[in-house]
């Protein structure tokens, strides 16, 4: 294991490949059942129940089409699935490392934002400027 990041419920671990990836997330599994803590594995065979997941990180010389993303065999019963689009802590995160992506994700939430405020504060006639300015403000 390369590196870890433990937050609340939020873990992050990164491996150098698949294969030290495969035995590092067994370990782990193990580690955390010691102590009553669980791994939200699929375990369905539709490989869209795992909450766990995880996302390969390309180099710059690697050809992402050539890297295997099938579903990793967490234990007897449970795998672990990859992800495009990788969300750690409120921050999106691509395979390419590419900002755009965690860009995209603010300016969506910000229209939603904006959005829901429309008609029933900007475009309310019984709220005076002052109020729709501090509401505004506030978000």
């Amino acid at each position: 294991m390369l590196w870890c990041s433990l937050y609340v419920d939020n873990r992050a671990f990164l491996f150098k490949d698949r294969e030290e990836f495969s035995k590092g997330t067994i370990i782990i599994y193990v580690h955390f059942k010691k102590f009553g803590l669980i791994i939200h594995v699929g375990c369905d065979g539709s490989y869209s129940d795992s909450k766990t997941e995880a996302v390969h990180f390309n180099t710059a010389t690697e050809n992402a089409k050539n890297i295997n993303t099938s579903p990793v065999q967490n234990n007897k019963n449970g795998y672990i699935t990859y992800t495009n689009c990788f969300t750690y802590l409120g921050s999106k995160l691509d395979p390419n490392l590419d900002e755009l992506v965690g860009i995209e994700n603010r300016i969506k939430q910000a229209s939603k934002a904006l959005g829901a405020m429309m008609n029933r504060i900007f475009k309310n006639k019984y709220l005076s400027i002052p109020t729709k300015k501090m509401l505004y403000l506030a978000i």
